[in-house]
């Protein structure tokens, strides 16, 4: 797997700033696992009985369990997308495939920062800071790299950050086209690696 994450900050008005994050990820095998249908079905049957009862969605769930299986062994599998850093309005590790691209902007508005310095036992010189940002981010996943970026998935949303004490207190409400999702977290976003 190979990860490639550009981060760019751009001060405003003095105090804000505008952070833009462009990732992709890509996947390389060295040798194929279990290509052949057939074989893969054997493997990872799910026991579906043809006319009992649900055997619609059993089938359903063995097919997709099948398709993962010998795509995961034709091209690996890329970074996931979803999560409290891309793609906040999704669960983490919600897209998966052999290839993802990710592409973001926030824009962060500072309140408050005053320094507050103290000397503590194992704890000195701390800074406080109060944020409030806006976020648009807009991501995909595809096992080809050619259809990558056909089918974009976006999620936009709101959060407030506190720094104190060098961590990053950070809650995030972000929407997108499955619904709503909270981040409460420690860190910034476009900043973990994964």
């Amino acid at each position: 797997v190979t990860d490639t994450d550009l981060t760019a900050y751009l001060p405003l008005f003095g105090k804000d700033t505008l952070v833009f994050n462009v990732f992709t990820s890509t996947s390389s095998i060295r040798r194929s696992g279990v290509t052949d249908e057939a074989t893969a079905r054997a493997k990872l049957s799910q026991g579906c009985v043809t006319g009992a009862p649900g055997f619609a969605p059993c089938i359903a769930g063995e097919d997709q369990l099948v398709a993962d299986y010998l795509a995961y062994n034709r091209y690996g599998l890329a970074t996931a997308l979803g999560g409290p850093n891309r793609l906040r309005a999704y669960p983490q590790g919600r897209f998966q495939a052999g290839n993802a691209s990710y592409r973001g902007i926030e824009y962060r508005l500072n309140f408050s920062d005053k320094p507050t310095e103290f000397n503590w036992f194992v704890l000195g010189g701390v800074n406080t800071l109060l944020q409030l940002a806006f976020f648009y981010e807009q991501g995909t996943v595809s096992e080809e790299r050619l259809v990558l970026n056909q089918k974009l998935r976006n999620s936009y949303g709101v959060g407030v950050r506190a720094l104190v004490s060098s961590f990053v207190y950070r809650f995030d409400v972000a929407f997108g086209d499955e619904g709503t999702g909270v981040t409460l977290f420690l860190d910034y976003p476009m900043e973990l690696t994964p």
